[in-house]
């Protein structure tokens, strides 16, 4: 990983100029709020706009035409939490740990197979982990999903948070 202190805005921005096309193309309505715009997190650019490109994707991908998708982000007790909320299909509850389990893919009875690997949520998880963060998913089957990847705003070593020192009293 390359680790640095990266803008949160520009990063969302360049995942979203990636998808963008998928939304048009599909006929799915995007929309995107968002918190600080100045807000940087310390983390790896590259691979957090990976993780923002398959949550984008795979949201525009199970959400069906005249659906919604809808990126907002926000900071919460020192942890950034970026969520991607569709109208999709929606997974079951009991399907939805499997979903980032490597070559899982999920699809409902008579539809057609989605393409891709299952691989994306696996890798996604496993990139926002070596990070500090993760990615979690809620989910109302036939309604949509919500899809969580949460960041430490700050640099973590030995699992804990770098703060400035505590003055001596």
């Amino acid at each position: 990983l390359s680790m640095a202190e990266i803008p949160i805005e520009e990063t969302l921005r360049g995942a979203e100029a990636l998808v963008g096309p998928q939304f048009t193309k599909k006929g799915v309505r995007y929309t995107h709020r968002n918190g600080n715009p100045s807000l940087s997190v310390f983390a790896d650019r590259e691979k957090v706009q990976q993780i923002l490109v398959n949550l984008l994707a795979n949201a525009v991908k199970f959400t069906s035409p005249g659906g919604t998708v809808e990126l907002e982000w926000r900071v919460e007790d020192d942890t950034l939490l970026v969520r991607v909320r569709d109208t999709g299909a929606g997974i079951p509850d009991d399907k939805i740990e499997q979903i980032f389990e490597p070559f899982v893919q999920l699809r409902a009875p008579g539809s057609v197979p989605s393409g891709g690997t299952g691989l994306g949520l696996a890798i996604s998880r496993d990139l926002a982990r070596a990070m500090g963060g993760d990615v979690s998913a809620t989910s109302k089957f036939g309604l949509g999903s919500v899809f969580t990847l949460t960041l430490p705003l700050r640099k973590r070593v030995g699992g804990t948070k770098l703060s400035a020192p505590k003055s001596a009293s």
